[in-house]
């Protein structure tokens, strides 16, 4: 992807994200500010799910939803893959990149991959054990707290929540299991890089 092609991209998200807010519906959330991107990538296991609109049937069990965030050759362009069970069977394994909007608010990046286009914002972080970010496309909008290990402090865990009831709207939380069950690593990055030529 040329410098050109991604300013133009940019710029087109840019746009459609003005266009979303004036209309009310789902925007990006605050992101966190002196974000440290280089600390922040790696794997992040999602243990909890916060759904503003109507959640996915209740029976659907969700297990081992992992991201994973790498380097690529550009500095504002990260590899990005993503994992996920549903009572017990493979239900997606997404590659693809995450482009990120602005170097001086990191915080900031438009998911691109074959399940589509989210614009994500990492509300919070400490990059060493837990993470709340929101992934916002047209009028969906859901937030996760991530931990690098399968579980997060009792407290660390309370703190996330109440920051994510703070943003309001949200009609259900769910667990996210991760304990004792047969979660692969994350997937490689060779298809985002093609992604990118």
């Amino acid at each position: 992807m040329t410098s050109r092609s991604l300013q133009f991209l940019k710029l087109a998200v840019l746009i459609t994200a003005c266009v979303i807010s004036a209309n009310g519906l789902c925007r990006p959330q605050l992101p966190k500010y002196n974000f440290d991107l280089e600390r922040f990538l790696g794997s992040w296991k999602i243990i909890v799910t916060g759904f503003t609109g109507v959640p996915p049937p209740v029976a659907q069990v969700e297990e081992c939803v992992i991201y994973n965030f790498t380097k690529t050759d550009s500095p504002d362009i990260l590899g990005y893959g993503y994992q996920h069970k549903v009572n017990g069977s493979w239900l997606v394994t997404n590659e693809g990149y995450a482009i990120v909007m602005d170097m001086k608010m990191p915080s900031i990046f438009d998911i691109r991959a074959n399940r589509g286009s989210y614009i994500t914002s990492v509300i919070h972080t400490d990059y060493d054990s837990m993470l709340l970010i929101s992934a916002c496309r047209d009028d969906e909008e859901q937030f996760y707290i991530g931990s690098r290990q399968e579980t997060l402090e009792p407290i660390a865990l309370t703190i996330l929540s109440d920051l994510m009831a703070g943003f309001g709207n949200l009609t259900e939380t769910r667990p996210i299991f991760h304990q004792g069950i047969n979660c692969i690593p994350p997937v490689s990055h060779e298809k985002s890089k093609l992604l990118l030529k």
